[in-house]
C-alpha cells in the first residue's frame, strides 16, 4: 500500500493545473496568498510528514511517515523502503527491498512537484473558509478547494493553515470513491543546506544496485 500513497501524490499534482479562473472567497484568497508567498520566499526546505489513507467502506486505515527536501523545482522524497530523486531532468525511483532503481526522463505533465500544493488554488478552483480550529493551541483556518473540472478523481482538497504565521499544517484530499488521503506536517525546516547532487541518485552509495533505465 506504500506505493499507492506515492502514486496518488503524483497523479494529484499532475492533474491540478487547469485553464479556468473563477470568482472566489476574498477571505480565503487573502489567507491562501499569504501562505503561498511565505513558502515562495524559501530557497529550500525539508519537511517531515505523515501520510494516511483511509476508507471506511474498504476498511483501510494505513499510515506512513517520510521526509521531503525541496530546492526550487528539484526534490528528494523518502518514505519507508522507497526514495524518489528528481533533478528536473531525470527521475530515479529507488526500492530498498529490491535494491533496484528505475530511471525515467522528467516530464512536467506527469511529474510530481511538491511545491504545487502552495499554488494549486490559483487556477481551476473555487475556495472558501469553512471553519476555524485549534491545532496545538493555535488558531488555524480550514479552507476547502473545489475543482471546477468534475472529471478529476477527487472532489475536494482541504487545507489547514495557521492563522498567525500562514504555515500549512495539513491537507486532505477527498476522492469520489470515498478514500481520504491526509498529509500532516510535523516538522518544517526552511532554507536547509543542500546541493544539486542531493537530488540525484548515487550508485556509489548503493552497492550492486539493479538499474532499470526507461529513458
Amino acid at each position: 500500500m506504500r506505493k499507492i500513497f506515492i502514486i496518488f501524490i503524483a497523479l494529484f499534482f499532475a492533474n491540478v493545473a487547469t485553464n479556468f479562473t473563477y470568482a472566489q472567497d476574498a477571505k480565503a484568497r487573502t489567507l491562501l496568498d499569504a501562505m503561498s508567498n511565505k513558502y515562495k520566499k524559501y530557497k529550500s526546505f525539508r519537511a517531515t510528514f505523515t501520510s494516511t489513507l483511509a476508507s471506511e467502506s474498504e476498511s483501510i486505515n494505513e499510515s506512513l511517515t517520510g521526509t521531503i527536501t525541496v530546492k526550487g523545482n528539484k526534490y528528494h522524497l523518502k518514505t519507508k523502503g522507497q526514495e524518489i530523486y528528481n533533478d528536473h531532468k531525470t527521475v530515479w525511483t529507488f526500492l530498498d527491498d529490491a535494491n533496484e532503481v528505475t530511471i525515467t526522463s522528467y516530464d512536467e505533465a506527469d511529474g510530481l512537484n511538491p511545491t504545487d500544493i502552495f499554488d494549486i488554488y490559483k487556477k481551476g478552483y473555487k475556495y472558501v473558509v469553512v471553519e476555524e480550529v485549534k491545532v496545538g493551541g493555535r488558531a488555524h483556518q480550514v479552507i476547502d478547494l473545489v475543482p471546477e473540472d468534475k472529471n478529476l478523481q477527487f472532489f475536494k482538497v482541504r487545507l489547514t493553515i495557521d492563522k498567525a504565521n500562514y504555515s500549512l499544517a495539513s491537507w486532505n484530499i477527498f476522492e469520489k470513491n470515498g478514500r481520504v488521503h491526509s498529509y500532516k506536517i510535523s516538522d518544517f525546516q526552511p532554507n536547509v543546506s543542500v546541493t544539486d547532487s542531493d537530488f540525484q541518485f548515487s550508485k556509489v552509495k548503493h552497492a550492486n544496485v539493479e538499474e532499470v533505465d526507461l529513458r
